[in-house]
Parts: C-alpha cells; sequence; structure tokens
C-alpha cells in the first residue's frame, strides 16, 4: 500500500513550521483565511567558471500546502504573498509532485 505522504507529512510540516500568509491571485479574486506556509530564506552556491570562486545568492521561498487552496487552484508567477509584515511576488511556483508547492519569491513592486 502506498505511502499517503500528503497526509501524513505536508500537513504536520504546515503545522509545525507554517505561519500565517495572506495569498493575492495576480488574476484577482479572494483566498479562503487561514492559509499558512513555511517561510525560508537560503543562500544558493553558484560557480561562476573554472577560475572564478563560488558565489552565494540570495533566495527567499515559501512552502504551502496545496489542499490548502480551492480545487484547481493553480499558483501563477505574479501573484503576491504577505507573510511577516512584507509582500512578496511569486516568481516561480514549483509543485513536488507530492501535495507541496515551492514558491520561489522576490521583490514585489506595485
Amino acid at each position: 500500500m502506498p505511502v499517503d505522504i500528503e497526509g501524513l507529512l505536508n500537513g504536520a510540516v504546515r503545522a509545525a513550521f507554517g505561519e500565517p500568509i495572506t495569498y493575492r491571485p495576480k488574476a484577482g479574486g479572494e483566498l479562503p483565511p487561514g492559509l499558512h506556509g513555511v517561510f525560508d530564506r537560503t543562500q544558493v552556491e553558484a560557480l561562476m567558471g573554472e577560475a572564478v570562486a563560488l558565489s552565494s545568492v540570495p533566495k527567499t521561498w515559501l512552502g504551502v500546502r496545496q489542499a490548502d487552496f480551492p480545487p484547481g487552484f493553480e499558483h501563477r508567477q505574479g501573484d503576491r504573498v504577505l507573510i511577516q509584515g512584507r509582500t512578496f511576488a511569486v516568481v516561480n511556483p514549483l509543485p513536488d509532485g507530492k501535495g507541496w508547492v515551492y514558491l520561489e519569491l522576490g521583490s514585489a513592486t506595485s
């Protein structure tokens, strides 16, 4: 019998590490209150050629549980997320195929 990763893991991760978010689709419309996401800021190392040392690039991510959103909802580039008092723009939504979506975030400009 297959393991229900979405049911067992994703909900537990959201419950343990999730923070309240407000999600605003670029296309407009309202999403239900009570959404949560796991906010993370990381440094990604990139090799800039053989003669150049590693470079570190900051990345901002938000992990969300797809089941928390309305059925059929698709995360899109340009959506806005309010978390920790700051608004970010979704740069790249990356579903993992197991019910979790990693949202690469960038600066939101009006």
